[in-house]
């Protein structure tokens, strides 16, 4: 290559003639973006490029690549903050980044860029209340797709945004064309299929004909949002769900019915809250923040016994027990356990204390539990405390028979066995990951 870089050197050529030369170069460069996850950022990947040119002395080909690396990350940084600016109400700053978006990807000829941010513009002008130029920018949106992209799932975005902006505008001729939109929106989620998106599609011609005073129609939409919602285990969804149907309910004076919906909502919000609070816990208990993971665990207790969730109850007296116990606090440990009657951990934690008489007895209970379930993992990890206590107690013979019956085939292999044992401690101080599910 040495012998033609002073021709090229003197000549003008498409950039990309360049990066084709410089294809051995880059290789093992890109090779070390891989490992450090950046390959897919074309922002950077994209100023490598240019950086690389420009260290060959290929200037012209560096300056056209080094601009497009500009505009992508300016375009990249513009979109960030004004997806920010939204997140905190302050909806002129994000319109301003949004429209410097737009203008980014026209000069940069990306009109799936420009789509995008039409449709972003579309949902900051909505949240103003500016529903005429929503509903431009959504049209813009949609045209620019029906033209030119045909990327169905943007476009079932656009006639959602459309919708959504008509809706806003609250009057009876565009009220017809919002339904018409989410009519168009729920078509392509079908066809795709997407079926969140058909769940979406759905809550929005539940309100629309909500709005029109066609009540009925709006219950089938609404019913087939929360069907959908529940299939996916989507609980917010559920709870808006809910909620619209006790809105439609109150609104033809069924207040009886109007009350057991809304009672149904809240219920699903606060289940969606005691397993965050259960789940946040953990997560800071992993990272060390103990103040915060005892503060998080204690909520989902509170909102456990409020919803008298006897299952999340029991989840999080657990939980507060394997953190006491994992920090070595077995007398906090102890009340949890009873409450939670989490007999395994009760004899472990009795155990750690040097108690060894009282760790039997709740090892008993806790083989008597795993044997009427029939859960033969909770089986062989019982027999195996049981193993492991006598032996400390020097009651010999009793120690060797719970150790040949947990090594059992009916119960579990040797060596699965062995294993079991070993983590044992692990497992039993492990918090337990929040699940809640539908009433």
């Amino acid at each position: 290559m040495t012998s033609i870089i002073p021709l090229l050197l003197s000549s003008s050529y498409p950039a990309y003639v360049y990066i084709f030369l410089l294809t051995d170069t880059l290789e093992p460069t890109y090779q070390q973006l891989q490992k450090m996850k950046l390959d897919k950022s074309p922002f950077v990947v994209v100023s490598v490029i240019g950086q690389e040119l420009l260290s060959h002395g290929f200037h012209g080909a560096s300056i056209v690549v080094l601009e497009a690396a500009l505009k992508i990350g300016t375009c990249s940084l513009k979109l960030s903050l004004g997806h920010v600016y939204t997140a905190i109400g302050d909806y002129p700053n994000a319109l301003a980044s949004h429209k410097q978006c737009v203008l980014l990807a026209r000069q940069m000829q990306c009109q799936t860029s420009e789509a995008r941010q039409l449709g972003n513009m579309g949902a900051v002008y909505t949240a103003l209340g500016d529903f005429t130029n929503a509903v431009q920018c959504h049209q813009q949106h949609l045209d620019i797709l029906a033209q030119e992209l045909g990327d169905k799932s943007i476009e079932m975005r656009a006639y959602a945004g459309l919708g959504h902006a008509a809706r806003c505008m609250q009057v009876g001729i565009v009220t017809k064309r919002a339904l018409q939109h989410h009519q168009r929106q729920l078509e392509i989620a079908e066809e795709l299929p997407d079926r969140s998106a058909q769940g979406r599609a759905s809550s929005n011609l539940g309100i629309i004909h909500q709005m029109k005073g066609e009540f009925e129609a709006a219950m089938k939409f609404h019913k087939a949002h929360l069907s959908v919602a529940q299939e996916l285990g989507d609980y917010a969804a559920q709870g808006r769900a809910y909620g619209n149907m006790g809105n439609a309910y109150h609104a033809l004076g069924l207040y009886d019915q109007a009350v057991r919906y809304h009672r149904q909502e809240l219920q699903i919000s606060l289940e969606s809250q005691a397993s965050t609070h259960g789940n946040l816990a953990v997560a800071y208990q992993a990272l060390g923040a103990h103040d915060r993971a005892l503060q998080h665990y204690l909520h989902h207790l509170t909102i456990a016994r409020e919803l008298r969730d006897t299952q999340s109850e029991a989840r999080a007296l657990v939980n507060l027990g394997n953190f006491h116990s994992w920090r070595g606090e077995y007398a906090q440990a102890l009340p949890y356990y009873h409450q939670g009657r989490a007999y395994g951990n009760l004899g472990l934690t009795y155990e750690a204390l040097g108690n060894f008489e009282r760790a039997v007895f709740f090892q008993e209970q806790h083989l008597s539990v795993a044997a009427q379930a029939n859960d033969l993992t909770a089986k062989t990890i019982a027999y195996g405390s049981l193993g492991r206590t006598h032996h400390a107690l020097q009651n010999y013979s009793q120690a060797v028979m719970y150790l040949q019956e947990g090594r059992r085939p009916r119960h579990l292999s040797v060596h699965l066995f062995v294993l079991q044992c070993s983590l044992f401690n692990y497992l039993y101080y492990s918090p337990i990951l929040c699940k809640f599910f539908p009433t």
